[in-house]
């Protein structure tokens, strides 16, 4: 996976885990500091519409399952290892982008360029 200091790149086949490799990096720059609007400073670039609208959800759902503490996530731990928090910290910054995120639906830029 080539990465730069501006961007990622994730190339991959149909059925190999992109959606939640994207979703894991995306996360990870969105709850890498203690400020629930970072994720505004990040866009992610999809080839379709429906892969867009299934990024959206899956960032979504899995900041409120790390949220709620529910350990429905799959993706808890290895946050956690990437971004070096305790779990508390993790839910206390999933909550704050969670909310952020629902109140500010539109600066969510997961986009297609279909």
């Amino acid at each position: 996976m080539p990465s730069t200091n501006r961007f990622t790149i994730i190339k991959a086949s149909a059925g190999s885990g992109k959606t939640f490799q994207l979703v894991l990096h995306y996360l990870s720059y969105a709850l890498r500091i203690d400020n629930p609007g970072y994720y505004k400073h990040i866009l992610a670039i999809t080839f379709t519409t429906a892969a867009a609208a299934e990024m959206k959800h899956r960032v979504l759902t899995n900041l409120r399952a790390i949220a709620d503490g529910s350990d429905q996530s799959p993706m808890s731990d290895k946050l956690q290892e990437m971004l070096s928090v305790s779990p508390e910290t993790l839910r206390t910054r999933a909550s704050a982008a969670y909310t952020h995120m629902l109140h500010h639906y539109s600066h969510l830029s997961i986009l297609t360029i279909d």
